[in-house]
């Protein structure tokens, strides 16, 4: 990550104490109208206001159509972050009950808040209490560890499935989006078995991870997967790697999974 300018080192230095909000992680697709309600309902605020970043999107309605979504469900503010005015975003960003990121590319995602210097300030708002979300690759990119495209040359290879530094609000999770829609279960098994320190958490379309602390819970139409590969012997000699009791859960909408 490039250096950051010393306000916002200031502000995340300030904020650490706290409880933090929670994690607000959606597979992609059509996400049920219940999601933007609660959400809202947890803020603890009559007047919750909502920071949309839409970043990861090259489609420039992408943050119009989510306002739409956050209003209609009773949102007081919603505002979309423009990046080219990064001390402004600063600013909303601390103002915000909720900050919520758009579906896309989680690298161009990444790669946009950390030319802004944001993510620093995105981290001390969670911090402090504020509900920090997204939907596909706004999900995917609150780990420390991120996933994106294809394992190279294939899966279960050593390396192949190429490791992206992300947010790190959920620094012991790697999360997949679109899971079941789009049989990502190789890709994200050859990242578990190469970070199996990592819990992999691959989230289905329609379907929401909610994360406090370390424990998530499922709503919404399942089924969530978990790979814990904690305890497991992973193996092989050269570059094809094999792995004895990789643990594997299959969450549907409320039941829930700590780590």
């Amino acid at each position: 990550m490039r250096e950051v300018p010393r306000f916002l080192c200031l502000l995340f230095l300030l904020s650490c104490a706290g409880t933090p909000g929670a994690l607000v992680l959606a597979g992609g697709g059509k996400l049920p109208d219940s999601l933007f309600r609660q959400s809202l309902a947890a803020c603890g605020t009559n007047s919750p206001i909502v920071l949309v970043f839409p970043q990861a999107s090259s489609r420039e309605e992408a943050g119009s159509e989510v306002t739409h979504a956050w209003t209609a469900a009773g949102a007081q503010g919603v505002s979309v972050a423009d990046l080219s005015n990064p001390d402004a975003v600063a600013s909303q960003i601390l103002e915000a009950d909720i900050l919520w990121f758009s579906g896309g590319s989680q690298l161009k995602l990444i790669k946009e808040l950390d030319d802004a210097h944001l993510v620093h300030a995105i981290k001390s708002r969670h911090q402090q209490g504020a509900i920090v979300g997204g939907t596909s690759a706004g999900a995917a990119a609150m780990g420390k560890i991120v996933i994106s495209g294809e394992p190279s040359p294939g899966p279960f290879i050593r390396g192949a499935m190429e490791a992206h530094e992300g947010l790190g609000l959920c620094p012991g999770l790697i999360i997949d989006q679109h899971f079941t829609q789009r049989n990502r279960n190789h890709r994200l098994l050859t990242a578990v078995m190469d970070n199996p320190r990592h819990v992999g958490v691959g989230i289905s379309e329609g379907t929401i991870f909610r994360v406090r602390g370390r424990q998530g819970e499922v709503l919404g139409a399942g089924p969530v997967h978990i790979y814990d590969a904690r305890k497991a012997k992973i193996m092989g000699s050269g570059p094809r790697q094999s792995a004895e009791r990789i643990q594997l859960s299959i969450l549907q909408a409320g039941e829930s999974f700590s780590w």
